[in-house]
């Protein structure tokens, strides 16, 4: 009896899977010979200028001896963001575009990726709440379950006039059982993009009962100070849900 055919990856362009990926994963045996099982979606940046453009990266998974399959590519919002057939994203307008990649050989599991086309002289650009689980071993949608920890990234724009510089980052936690949290990140140095990342715990501390964390579900608010002294508040939820 042969062995089960292992399932072939194909990129299917040269970049890297980077910073902004997000995937799609068929569960269900495969009858034909060309089974996609699995369709990831990855750029390089996520924050863009009107004018900017970059490429986005699809890579494929299919069973067996299947021919590697393309990808179309799809623009949820055109009128913020486009895309060309060979996956070169560009920035219309202001606000945030989705990108869609469709396998040819099986248009039923998509993956996207979403761009937000900011202004560069200013630090008020949406706040992307990156999460991942070690935990649980994977990635978080935002306001997903978590059990024991996460970690957490926040992803902004640092201006570059003058003052607009993000000094200081901090992320306020509102659950439902009343209890609010402030955690102060460190923030990245320098202008453009910044990312600041923080491990939260759900557990008790080691020797006591009381959980650093309630199960409930929780609010954030990323609060960004600039070096002019302004302060600017960015909500960002659902964020996620302790499920015990």
């Amino acid at each position: 009896m042969p062995s089960p055919a292992r399932p072939r990856t194909t990129a299917l362009t040269a970049l890297a899977l980077a910073a902004a990926c997000s995937s799609a994963t068929d569960p269900q045996p495969c009858d034909d010979g060309q089974c996609v099982e699995r369709v990831a979606v990855a750029a390089a940046r996520r924050y863009l200028r009107v004018g900017d453009t970059t490429r986005v990266q699809a890579e494929v998974t299919v069973r067996g001896s299947a021919t590697p399959t393309t990808v179309a590519w799809r623009a949820e919002q055109p009128a913020i963001a486009t895309v060309s057939a060979q996956g070169l994203v560009t920035a219309v307008a202001l606000g945030r575009g989705v990108i869609t990649a469709v396998p040819t050989a099986d248009d039923e599991l998509t993956a996207s990726v979403f761009f937000d086309v900011v202004s560069g002289d200013t630090a008020a650009a949406p706040v992307f709440a990156a999460i991942t689980n070690p935990a649980n071993g994977g990635a978080v949608e935002p306001g997903g379950q978590v059990v024991d920890s996460l970690d957490l990234t926040l992803e902004y724009v640092s201006g570059t006039r003058a003052g607009q510089q993000v000094t200081g980052v901090q992320l306020r936690l509102a659950g439902t059982s009343g209890r609010d949290t402030t955690l102060t990140l460190t923030p990245a140095a320098g202008t453009g993009i910044g990312r600041s990342s923080t491990r939260l715990r759900f557990g008790p501390p080691p020797g006591q009962t009381e959980r650093a964390f309630p199960v409930g579900a929780y609010a954030g608010r990323a609060i960004l100070q600039l070096a002019n002294g302004q302060g600017i508040a960015i909500d960002v939820s659902p964020l996620f849900t302790v499920a015990r």
